[in-house]
């Protein structure tokens, strides 16, 4: 079992990156790679998916999405494809309180998620995620921070997706002048 990655981006593809660790290139799948810059250092905490035809790395910045992309393939009718989706498209945070809010319009919202696979994230996940080991109150603090970051960056014109994406990129243990200005140069 691959526990995290460290090396090299020599590949932005559509749905994935090409990771060089010493001369062997790790195709990862990745939420949200088009921001991802060519040759930078990257770590990434992995997940393996075998099925009978593929054997599939699933790269992620941190534990939490790493930890959410666990509990999201535990739903009946949701695979590695549907979870990348959803962590595309919203932050850990989000994806929390839509569960524990019974919002599912939050998660039909995102393209190929059916009412019904959004009701069932909502109940199968809804005593897990308090069991999880992800540290909630760490989220709930760069919740905040991420709103305040967010609001600035909506003045300068850019969507919520484009923030989301952007963020999940910055290190947010930064001050917050150093972390717009480093979205800004990603966006």
């Amino acid at each position: 079992m691959i526990g995290y990655i460290k090396g090299n981006i020599i590949e932005i593809l559509h749905n994935s990156i090409v990771v060089d660790v010493h001369g062997v290139g790790y195709e990862i799948k990745t939420p949200q790679t088009s921001k991802l810059e060519l040759f930078h250092e990257i770590t990434l905490w992995i997940c393996t998916k075998v099925s009978e035809n593929d054997i599939s790395l699933y790269g992620f910045v941190n534990q939490g999405e790493k930890t959410y992309f666990d509990l999201l393939n535990t739903v009946s009718g949701v695979g590695p494809k549907t979870a990348l989706a959803i962590l595309s498209n919203l932050p850990i945070i989000e994806i929390n309180t839509a569960i524990e809010s019974d919002n599912v319009n939050l998660f039909l919202s995102i393209p190929g998620i059916g009412r019904k696979n959004a009701t069932r994230i909502i109940i199968e996940l809804k005593n897990k995620i308090s069991r999880t080991e992800v540290n909630l109150n760490k989220l709930t603090q760069n919740s905040q921070i991420d709103k305040d970051i967010s609001a600035a960056l909506k003045k300068f014109g850019y969507s919520k997706q484009e923030i989301n994406h952007v963020l999940k990129q910055i290190d947010l243990t930064e001050s917050t002048d150093t972390i717009i200005k480093k979205a800004l140069k990603l966006l």
